[in-house]
């Protein structure tokens, strides 16, 4: 893995692509935020474990669904908490 690392441009290359995809998917939230809530301040969000809720438990099972069926999974949020992690 650490070969692969340097070989991809070292710790530096991995944090610029951290921060593309996290400002893909909260540039995604923060668009719609009718249908996706998330009310964590942006200095406080995480690059690594983005949350977020949808309007309903249902609207959020059937997200669960279709992004399993496109082999997404893991994107359900804590047992206690509920939501998206994405």
């Amino acid at each position: 893995t650490l070969h692969w690392l340097k070989a991809e441009g070292g710790v530096k290359e991995m944090h610029r692509r951290l921060l593309q995809k996290a400002k893909l998917i909260y540039d995604v939230i923060d668009t719609y935020p009718d249908f996706y809530r998330n009310n964590i301040a942006q200095h406080s969000r995480s690059l690594l474990n983005i949350i977020c809720d949808l309007p309903s438990p249902l609207l959020t099972q059937a997200f669960l669904a279709q992004a399993k069926a496109a082999h997404f999974i893991g994107l359900k949020g804590h047992g206690s908490r509920g939501g998206l992690r994405i």
